[in-house]
């Protein structure tokens, strides 16, 4: 398997698998292919230059935030109207 490498990307402390391919064909520099395990894919993986290696791409968890406890909602008391005019 061979891998694409987009140098200008940068993943992480590593750049971008780009693509991954059987065969490597003709591409435009700075981009070129390395050789990489079958279990490679773009864009999960990122490639580290300095030690040739490939490493997973890590997707921080989202946070989360509990819009009631950050910003109260207004206390009613009473009977609340709602009205809507429409253009009849």
């Amino acid at each position: 398997m061979k891998a694409l490498i987009s140098p200008n990307e940068t993943v992480q402390t590593g750049v971008r698998v780009a693509a991954v391919a059987d065969v490597d064909f003709e591409v435009c520099l700075p981009m070129h292919w390395v050789d990489c395990p079958a279990n490679i894919t773009a864009d999960a993986f990122w490639y580290d230059p300095t030690t040739s290696t490939f490493n997973a791409v890590v997707i921080p968890a989202p946070t989360v935030v509990d819009k009631v406890a950050t910003k109260p909602q207004p206390t009613v008391t009473g009977a609340t109207t709602l009205s809507s005019t429409t253009g009849a």
